[in-house]
This record gives structure tokens, sequence and C-alpha cells, in this order.
């Protein structure tokens, strides 16, 4: 976190554990944030700058994200960027189960920083189903630990 130039993640729901402390610390420490704006005819995602908790208005699914009518988009996610990722559960490899739409999975296919999955410990599974082109998490953080599963982005 502290070496990352931007840090993209996503605005917690009921329920997941919440980024919106995080993201509120983050932006008064003056630290570049972005969060996701889903493109439902393509199940893709855009990473939009926010500079307060004003930038977010309520999406499709219920999410905030965004407003793109206030936001400039974070522009490319390589080595310097941090994305924070969410999911239901993550496996101990770090493969992470999504909410099933694919919107991370696509993104990540592309994405070249570091990866940090959030999730209670709870939630943590020995092994959970995964395809050929699902990415497993760098760092997965729980409120008990923080387990570093990749050196894949790490050094870049």
């Amino acid at each position: 976190y502290a070496g990352a130039e931007v840090l993209f993640t996503y605005v917690s729901k009921p329920l997941e554990v919440d980024t919106r402390g995080m993201i509120s610390r983050a932006l008064a420490a003056g630290r570049r944030i972005a969060a996701p704006l889903c493109i439902p005819q393509t199940l893709g995602m855009r990473f939009y700058e926010i500079r307060s908790m004003e930038d977010l208005v309520p999406g499709r699914y219920g999410v905030l994200e965004p407003d793109p009518a206030r936001c400039a988009p974070a522009g490319e996610a390589g080595p310097g960027v941090l994305c924070v990722v969410p999911g239901l559960s993550f496996d101990s490899q770090g493969y992470r189960l999504g909410y099933g739409r694919g919107y991370y999975d696509r993104f990540l296919a592309g994405f070249g920083g570091v990866t940090v999955g959030l999730c209670y410990s709870g939630c943590v599974r020995w092994d959970l189903p995964h395809g050929y082109y699902d990415r497993p998490v760098d760092i997965l953080v729980t409120e008990k630990y923080v387990r570093r599963l990749s050196d894949g982005h790490l050094n870049s």
C-alpha cells in the first residue's frame, strides 16, 4: 500500500469486509484512490479516480460507483497500482469466489499490478473450483492474518 501510486478498490456492500473506512483514510492522507464502474453491456469495468466519498453514486447492482460526470478515468493498471479485490470466499492459493458475473475476472486478466483479496477468515477455504482464466490474488488479508501468496507482481 505504501509504495502504490494508485489504490484501486471496491466500495464495500453490507456483509463484505468494510473498505469505506480505508478509502476515507487514504483520501484524507492525500492518496490516489480509484473505484470501479461496471459496464453491463460488456461485463467490463473501468476505474475512476475519486476525490471524496461524495463522488460515489448508487450503481446498477446497488453498489456505490464513481460518477463519471465528476470523476476522471484512472488510466492504465500497471505495476504502480494496487487492486483490492472483493470475494465471497478465497482459497489457500488466492483464487476467489465472486458474485458470478465475471467483472473482476475480466479485469484481472489484463491487470499488471499487485492484487489483494479481502475477506473474513471464516470465508477462506482450502480449495475452490477455478478455471483457466481465473487469476489468484497476490496477497490475502483477513481480520486474523495477512498472507503473501505470490511473488508475481510484488517486485515490479
